[in-house]
């Protein structure tokens, strides 16, 4: 009888959307390279976009934060993750239907045209907000950190206050211009209607002498 020796692997990928972990147990003899590396002697790194050990992670941030040890990372010295992403490692996905750097803009196509990298694919619908993004406002992240993500809002909103004003804008020039032309015609009607009148009042005077005579 053969005993197969496991042991937990120090990387946990992290499942999104339900911000869950799942811990993976392999055995021993698989892998005999040091995470992040590969090969007869061990010396090559596990290219993009893998990583960890036997280079069986995979990294879903951009190429220059993916560490071929620990995956993604944040950039030292940056507090801000590769547009598109967010989270404590930078790993997670901009949520539909925002994008970017911070995810701090928003698509107006739908999901499928939605980049949560650079916006709506062949089409200039996308909006840039000033909103702050909380993906993860008021949950925490089970054995990667305690603290708790309170940034901002959960939700992005686009004002209308420029359409509204336009729509208004055009409603008082079509009143003015409609006030305007009822006004020329009715001074064109009373002037058209006072030479009518006298000249029919001539006429009759007109008549009046010839009968008269």
């Amino acid at each position: 009888m053969t005993l197969t020796l496991y042991k937990m692997s120090a990387f946990c990928g992290a499942i999104i959307n339900v911000h869950l972990l799942i811990c993976m147990y392999i055995p021993v003899s698989s892998y005999a390279c040091s995470a992040g590396y590969s090969g007869p002697d061990c010396s090559i790194p596990c290219s993009y976009p893998n990583y960890g050990v036997g280079c069986q992670f995979k990294c879903v941030c951009g190429l220059k934060i993916c560490s071929h040890i620990l995956g993604c990372q944040k950039i030292i010295g940056s507090s801000t993750c590769s547009a598109g992403y967010f989270g404590p490692t930078c790993s997670l996905p901009c949520r539909y239907p925002n994008y970017g750097v911070k995810c701090q803009f928003k698509c107006v196509c739908d999901m499928e045209n939605c980049s949560h990298i650079t916006g709506c694919q062949n089409s200039n619908n996308s909006i840039e907000t000033n909103t702050t993004f909380s993906p993860l406002e008021g949950k925490t992240w089970p054995g990667v950190i305690n603290n708790t993500i309170t940034d901002g809002p959960d939700c992005l909103s686009i004002g209308t206050n420029t359409s509204k004003s336009a729509n208004q804008e055009a409603m008082k020039i079509a009143i003015w211009s409609m006030t305007f032309l009822t006004f020329v015609f009715l001074a064109i009607y009373f002037k058209l209607n006072r030479k009518k009148s006298l000249e029919t009042a001539n006429l009759k005077t007109t008549i009046f002498y010839v009968m008269k005579s």
